[in-house]
């Protein structure tokens, strides 16, 4: 389980780059005028690698922040 855990944020990781290196920081701007939305967004592109850490380390906050980014990015979405 874990390991599904990690590629999941490993992908999440991946596609949030993608998005900044091809659009800069605006890169959701378009899609989620919201700009505490696109914060949150950019942000992933440390939240994500910092929670395949910590839940790979099978440590308690990395789930507890993988609950939390996961329902914010749902909410987000």
């Amino acid at each position: 389980m874990v390991a599904v855990y990690v590629v999941g944020f490993a992908d999440g990781t991946g596609d949030h780059l993608r998005w900044m290196t091809h659009c800069g920081i605006h890169a959701y701007a378009r899609s989620y005028p919201q700009v505490p939305i696109q914060v949150f967004f950019v942000a992933l592109i440390v939240l994500d690698p910092l929670t395949m850490v910590l839940v790979g380390g099978v440590r308690r906050t990395g789930i507890w922040l993988a609950i939390a980014v996961m329902v914010l990015d749902i909410a987000a979405n």
